[in-house]
């Protein structure tokens, strides 16, 4: 074992630019850096396949025990070493690179070789190896092939750039995109320089900025794909096997026309796209085009996430001065995001969010596979398409045939045919008695959902669990009108539900262990990041953020304006102000969750008058919203009237932790960002709290207590008080 490592560090030493000599004379701490970042390479488990197909050489990358390729140190240290035996063999005259997953080309770069960086050296020093390792692809006298067979994300599509051609299957799992700006960093292995070079810049850009994904489809017309072939169906093999040993042979082909000219490689932008790339050979019009995308990035952005300028800045570096000057620019620029707070929070955020993809219940005898949805309002319908798009055969119920084909009508817009065949409309219970689990998504009244809980229990089988999908009504409430409390779940969906990422799944005391799994295994396969909290007034979503709309309330009768308010919500990193979130979700239906909240929680959701709501919806709000600040020596800075209402957001979620409402710090920063918008570059509230300073807080929240007069929903509660009395006390270790 530790030959194997040695050998391991050698090749290591090579590919990143260390030396021996060096590593022996390095400090235990630097010892341990590259032990952490070599550790992978002790295990004899391989992630290459490399041979030939008489003069091509295939490199077929595998990572073990796991469903997706993922590019960690083991992983280029073998890809170089097959990459360059392929390139000094005289007799291979081309090279395949694809993978042995059917759902995986690469889906990026191992995070913690990243999250591992502690100083920007070390960041721009791993940027710059893996370009070395891209350069060595591009560069290379003999024509690469990539063929890419479902994701191919972040250093995946940048390893794709690298190659001469690439082609793909085009089906649902091919997906193509750089993310990395939704971790706060930037592509840093060359994509920055290649992809603007591939393809229109602004579709770079867009791909750049936004880190969104494509499809194969989409990808072939932007230029990115030079080739699409078509899934296959099944053969004497597997679809998945057959589909790969086609591909292979397309590549291996594809090789061949290239070797011989028989295959003419011809890439021209299409109008107006080519001219905006002839403009930007003109230094003015290049300074006014980079110019815009900055300005339109620090508008979006607010400055809180330095990645997205970066980027602008590195693709115009290498616009004046060439791709060599822009790599060296990516490789800095990589450096300081990877280091920054706002990546450190989001990379958190990730390993987070990955964490939640996991059924913390045990395994039930049977996972559910057919659902009935009750209710073809906005939420049902919203539950429906995403149900039917994850394979769930489903039933829409609801009395009013209208709504039904109304609610039809609104996912057919968005799914294509054949899915639409999961989905069954029914205006009475006969047609869900087979379903295996039940969403009720009726209007939020207690009386309404136990009446149709005690309908859909007459009609189910004994074991059918039934979900309630509600913001704020206590679980345990609804399920008094039940014969079979076990059975009897909460599932808060997130409008709009094909969106919004978060599902909030609540448990009460009678919830069995085999109806939480069911629903958070249905969340799981719709795709939903999962939190599970026990019942309670708004559960753990609704309440933290009730007692941040209360202080917006109080601020808009201190005579804060509307628009003013949204952008205080803004700048601070939430992705809409009080007034447009208010606005979506409905005046009638914000009033009444605050006053079930607030004869609930009492004090604790004290502040703005709920008349401003009532007055709203009545559109009446200019009568009663300007009322001078009767707190006295108020501090009315934007920062002080930001904290204000974050200081109640953040105290009330380490409330829910300190009595039990939620599990852990994870699962209150994972639902305060994905489910509320908690701005994501500072964590989650839990996050913010060991970074922001629990005593500073503490400090902020007694002036504003003793400003209104002892307010106790300015009480910090005693979780946070413990944090502030400790500075080693931390929510997180890193």
């Amino acid at each position: 074992l530790k030959a194997s490592f040695l050998v391991s560090e050698r090749r290591m030493a090579t590919i990143f630019g260390f030396t021996i000599a060096a590593t022996a004379r390095s400090t235990l701490s630097k010892k341990l850096q590259l032990l952490r970042l070599c550790s992978t390479n002790v295990s004899t488990l391989t992630t290459m396949n490399s041979y030939r197909d008489n003069e091509i050489g295939i490199i077929k990358f595998h990572t073990p025990g796991s469903k997706e390729n993922i590019m960690d140190a083991k992983f280029m240290v073998e890809f170089y070493d097959c990459l360059n035996k392929f390139t000094q063999d005289d007799s291979v005259k081309g090279i395949v690179v694809m993978s042995g997953k059917s759902g995986s080309f690469i889906a990026g770069a191992d995070t913690k070789i990243i999250a591992n960086c502690h100083s920007v050296a070390e960041a721009t020093a791993l940027s710059l190896k893996c370009q070395a390792i891209m350069n060595r692809i591009h560069s290379n006298y003999k024509p690469v092939v990539a063929a890419i067979n479902g994701t191919c994300l972040g250093g995946g599509l940048e390893l794709a750039l690298a190659c001469d051609y690439r082609i793909a299957v085009n089906s649902k799992k091919t997906i193509f995109g750089l993310p990395e700006v939704r971790l706060g960093l930037l592509p840093g292995a060359g994509g920055t320089q290649r992809l603007p070079r591939l393809i229109s810049i602004i579709d770079s850009m867009d791909l750049m900025l936004t880190g969104k994904t494509i499809s194969a489809s989409k990808a072939k017309s932007l230029g990115l794909v030079d080739m699409l072939v078509e899934p296959l169906g099944p053969g004497l093999h597997t679809d998945e096997d057959y589909m790969i040993k086609e591909l292979e042979r397309g590549a291996v082909q594809i090789l061949r026309d290239l070797l011989t000219t028989e295959l003419v490689v011809l890439r021209k932008l299409k109008f107006p796209h080519n001219l905006v790339h002839t403009l930007l050979d003109i230094e003015l019009f290049r300074n006014l085009f980079f110019v815009y995308m900055r300005n339109k990035v620090e508008k979006l952005t607010h400055g809180h996430y330095p990645a997205p300028s970066h980027i602008v800045n590195v693709v115009r570096k290498g616009y004046k001065f060439g791709i060599g000057d822009g790599l060296k620019a990516e490789a800095k620029a990589f450096g300081l995001v990877a280091t920054s707070p706002e990546s450190k929070s989001l990379l958190h955020l990730f390993t987070l969010s990955t964490e939640c993809k996991k059924n913390p219940f045990a395994p039930a005898k049977k996972e559910p596979k057919s659902l009935a949805v009750i209710g073809a309002g906005l939420m049902g319908c919203g539950i429906a398409q995403v149900s039917i798009y994850n394979g769930f055969v489903t039933y829409l119920k609801d009395v009013d045939k209208g709504a039904l084909l109304q609610g039809e009508r609104s996912i057919a817009k968005l799914e294509k045919d054949n899915m639409m065949a999961n989905l069954f409309l029914s205006v009475d219970y006969e047609a869900i008695k087979n379903a295996d689990l039940v969403i009720e998504a009726v209007y939020e009244d207690v009386q309404l959902k136990q009446k149709v809980l005690r309908e859909i229990e007459e009609c189910v089988r004994p074991d059918c669990v039934i979900a309630s999908n509600t913001s704020a009504i206590s679980i345990s409430k609804v399920a008094e009108a039940s014969k079979r409390p076990e059975n009897i779940v909460g599932m808060h969906y997130f409008s709009p539900v094909d969106k919004m990422q978060l599902l909030e799944v609540i448990t009460t005391p009678k919830t069995s262990r085999e109806a939480a799994f069911a629903a958070v295994d249905v969340g799981l396969k719709q795709n939903k990041l999962v939190i599970v909290v026990k019942d309670g007034p708004g559960f753990y979503t609704t309440r933290v953020l009730a007692a941040m709309l209360s202080e917006t309330i109080r601020l808009l009768q201190e005579g804060v304006n509307p628009k003013e308010l949204n952008d205080l919500c803004t700048s601070f990193g939430f992705p809409v102000g009080f007034a447009t979130l208010a606005d979506e979700v409905g005046i009638d239906v914000a009033l009444h969750i605050a006053k079930y909240l607030g004869e609930k929680l009492g004090q604790r959701l004290a502040g703005g008058d709920l008349i401003i709501l009532q007055k709203m919806g009545e559109n009446l709000a200019k009568d009663v919203l300007i009322i001078q600040s009767q707190r006295p020596n108020a501090d009315d800075s934007d920062h002080d009237r930001q904290l204000r209402m974050v200081s109640r957001f953040v105290n009330e979620a380490l409330l829910c932790l300190e009595e039990g409402v939620i599990s852990s710090p994870r699962s209150g920063d994972i639902g305060a960002v994905f489910g509320l918008g908690f701005p994501p570059f500072l964590g989650g509230p839990f996050r913010f709290v060991d970074n922001y300073g629990a005593e500073r807080l503490v400090t902020e929240m007694d002036r504003y207590r003793d400003s209104y007069g002892d307010a106790v929903e300015f009480q910090a509660c005693q979780l946070l008080r413990d944090h502030a009395k400790d500075s080693k006390k931390k929510f997180y270790s890193i």
